[in-house]
């Protein structure tokens, strides 16, 4: 007869639950095992492997409690030994698509780009992951980290309209990645032909990166028109009237724009125009508005200090 297994309810089993939980805490003490459980715990923030179909099949119970012990082992572990944790996981079935996307995850880490992509692609849907992924990522402020997974997606998946949307999302605020971004947003374009909000905004992302402002214009115009609320179309489309030397056109909208959310360019490009029409001291206004809201913003108190040493009209267009 198999002996039965302590429980908490008797002494032995007590002791055994009081000594796992302290020295479980003791493990999560080390900074290395808290940023190794924190960056997986990211990791699957927005995907639902937990009851995903592949993670339902269980090995025998002797096997579960072993393997158990080695999901967990890799979950806090640093990177060199949840390596050979989660190959071991995915080699013995024991929750694949978890430990695939947790082992590509830390290639992509690594810079191991290509090592990434060939353990994620033997999962079916891991690119749906990799978008909900790279979407929370995105949404957390953190878009490099986004762009590494949405690279990945496009890559398994290149006619998926969303991915390229992300992914030229993830690539906006870095210049250096101008070309890239809108590649992404172009194949967007192409792949998803239907009007819509979505289309409208990434439309008017490509042609305000292009300087084509008449395009960039009516992009915007749809979107409010879309949307009225949208928080950033009345910034763009104050700047494409400016950049055509509509500033009397442009203040009206800049001004909603900056009663509405206060974005730093909304004011900027206000008081830009106000010094195009002449008008300096409200250009100063604005320029103290913004420093008002935002005290020490370079951009501002460059603005500021030109208009006051200078106090001419910029060149239109600038």
């Amino acid at each position: 007869m198999r002996r039965p297994k302590p429980g908490l309810s008797t002494p032995g089993g007590r002791l055994f639950g009081v000594v796992a939980a302290v020295s479980f805490a003791l493990i999560l003490c080390a900074p290395a095992v808290r940023a190794s459980a924190a960056r997986n715990f990211f990791a699957l923030r927005s995907v639902k492997l937990w009851s995903h179909p592949s993670e339902r099949h269980e090995p025998p119970p002797a096997q579960t409690r072993d393997y158990g012990l080695v999901f967990w082992r890799a979950w806090l572990s640093p990177d060199a030994i949840a390596e050979a944790d989660w190959t071991d996981l995915i080699a013995a079935g024991y929750r694949p698509a978890l430990a695939r996307l947790l082992l590509g995850n830390l290639y992509l880490r690594r810079g191991e780009t290509e090592r990434a992509i060939t353990v994620m692609k033997a999962e079916p849907d891991i690119t749906t992951r990799l978008v909900q992924e790279g979407r929370t990522l995105l949404d957390a402020g953190r878009p490099q980290e986004a762009a590494a997974r949405l690279r990945i997606a496009a890559a398994l998946a290149p006619s998926n309209a969303e991915t390229y949307r992300l992914l030229g999302s993830a690539l906006w605020s870095e210049p250096a990645k101008a070309a890239e971004m809108l590649a992404a947003f172009h194949r967007y374009l192409d792949l998803h032909a239907m009007a819509g909000l979505d289309r409208d905004v990434v439309l008017g992302q490509v042609t305000t990166a292009e300087g084509r402002w008449t395009e960039t214009e009516a992009a915007w115009g749809s979107v409010l028109g879309r949307r009225p609320d949208h928080p950033f179309a009345n910034v763009f489309l104050g700047h494409a009237l400016m950049r055509q030397g509509r500033c009397s056109d442009a203040i009206p909208v800049l001004q909603r724009a900056w009663e509405r959310t206060h974005s730093k360019w909304a004011m900027l490009y206000a008081a830009q125009c106000r010094q195009q029409m002449g008008q300096l001291e409200e250009a100063e206004g604005a320029y103290l508005a913004l420093l008002a809201v935002q005290p020490g913003d370079s951009d501002a108190e460059s603005g500021l200090r030109q208009l006051r040493a200078r106090p001419t009209t910029v060149a239109p267009g600038r």
